[in-house]
């Protein structure tokens, strides 16, 4: 039951924000269906792989838009 709660109750809190992310409930589902061993980490899941993906996706948009001379980003902070 919780399989099928966790991703829906993600995909409609993104979809009533309008910032909709599908690996957000990809994250969600792995959670719940992932064994004792994901599941003894508790919120050190969202720090570790979570927190860390978000950096490294955030330092490689950088790089790659700002390696162009007529491109910029991020347009403002």
């Amino acid at each position: 039951m919780m399989n099928a709660l966790a991703p829906t109750a993600a995909i409609g809190a993104m979809t009533w924000s309008g910032l909709m992310h599908p690996p957000a409930a990809a994250c969600c589902f792995i959670f719940v269906s992932g064994g004792p061993r994901i599941k003894n980490l508790g919120y050190l899941y969202i720090f570790f792989p979570v927190l860390l993906d978000v950096g490294i996706m955030v330092f490689l948009a950088l790089v790659i838009n700002n390696a162009c001379e007529t491109r910029k980003y991020p347009v403002y902070w």
